[in-house]
């Protein structure tokens, strides 16, 4: 176990960490002690867990100089029982560092909770204009982690297929993970449409740090071997979340190569993405933050457009992919790349596929 003032610094003395391992007794991982693994626990490929542990130490440890009341507040929820409200103060925490080390501590201010108000969690000040931002964790379905749980404390022989969003009825794999994301603060009173405001969706949290890897996805989809060496094609959840239309093809790991498989209806989305639903027009841009990767997808539906200013700052941060982000700035005309974001999808729509799986 890494010692905890690596990544805590003095922020969590002997009695918090403590009640911290108490709740932990009852969780498969705590978000905390996930960070402090040792080096070789549990490393993936993609080598989430360390990217993730540094993401948060920095963040911390610039909060801690510039920032320090706010961060000893957040640090003391992190003894609560409840696992999602840990890994969303994680998740903000992650965030409000990232937006201080882009855009400096002036720039950058944290707004007080006010009961029975509800407030953005962060407002950037550049040229003369606010931005608001509200930050959130998508968090594994508690129903699965349950189940997961469970299967860990028997200790079956086994494998559990985890489906870290739930499988809904009628609905795929992929279509779940979708629905999630354009479920996040649906009910987004926080942010106000009387200035830009950026909804900041870190995808942080152990269980579900994969999609992060979406982040370098430019496009509606990707190929990826599924098994044996064999390549399907895969529907980029996040692009989904945000810029599908209704009865879009989404795909799973289908192939074009007709000897690898069986003939196969693509499924369709059953709904639109979040920025073609008008309660959202007041969200001018989503940021995803993976543990490796940012990017920005700019709402063309928008009450206020994301400002330039915002988009020349965000494109200098860490991990930033230009290439994967979609704004006004960055693709010259925003409509014209989405336009011809479609027309590749529609085009491969109208192809025959064949299910591997």
């Amino acid at each position: 176990m890494l010692d905890r003032e690596v990544v805590f610094k003095d922020l969590i003395g002997d009695k918090e960490f403590a009640e911290i391992e108490k709740n932990a007794k009852d969780n498969i991982n705590h978000p905390v002690f996930y960070l402090l693994y040792d080096q070789d626990y549990a490393v993936s490929s993609y080598n989430y867990r360390l990217a993730i542990r540094e993401n948060t130490k920095n963040a911390i440890s610039l909060l801690y100089t510039k920032r320090q009341e706010w961060l000893k507040k957040r640090i003391k929820r992190l003894m609560e029982k409840d696992r999602s409200n840990v890994s969303a103060v994680l998740g903000e925490i992650r965030c409000y560092g990232y937006l201080v080390d882009v855009f400096g501590s002036d720039l950058v201010k944290d707004i007080p909770e006010k009961r029975n108000q509800s407030t953005p969690d962060f407002v950037l000040s550049i040229d003369n204009q606010n931005i608001s931002v509200e930050c959130a964790s998508v968090q594994i379905n508690q129903k699965v982690y349950n189940e997961l749980y469970i299967f860990g404390r028997d200790k079956h022989l086994g494998e559990f297929v985890l489906a870290p969003f739930g499988k809904k009825n009628n609905s795929s794999l992929y279509q779940s993970v979708i629905l999630k994301l354009m479920s996040v603060k649906e009910k987004n009173s926080q942010l106000t449409k009387s200035q830009p405001s950026v909804l900041w969706i870190d995808l942080q949290d152990e269980y579900i740090c994969k999609l992060g890897t979406r982040i370098d996805v430019n496009g509606p989809f990707f190929s990826n071997i599924i098994s044996c060496g064999v390549v399907g094609v895969f529907s980029n959840e996040l692009w989904y979340s945000c810029y599908a239309h209704e009865n879009d093809s989404v795909y799973e790991g289908e192939t074009l190569n007709p000897e690898l498989g069986r003939a196969t209806d693509t499924g369709k989305m059953r709904y639109s993405g979040r920025f073609y639903d008008s309660d959202n027009n007041h969200i001018s841009a989503v940021v995803f933050s993976g543990p490796n990767s940012v990017c920005v997808y700019e709402n063309p539906m928008a009450i206020h457009k994301i400002p330039d200013s915002f988009m020349r700052k965000m494109s200098s941060g860490k991990g930033f992919k230009i290439e994967a982000s979609r704004t006004h700035l960055l693709c010259g005309d925003l409509e014209t790349t989405l336009n011809n974001d479609r027309r590749i999808l529609n085009h491969y729509s109208d192809m025959e596929w064949y299910s591997v799986i």
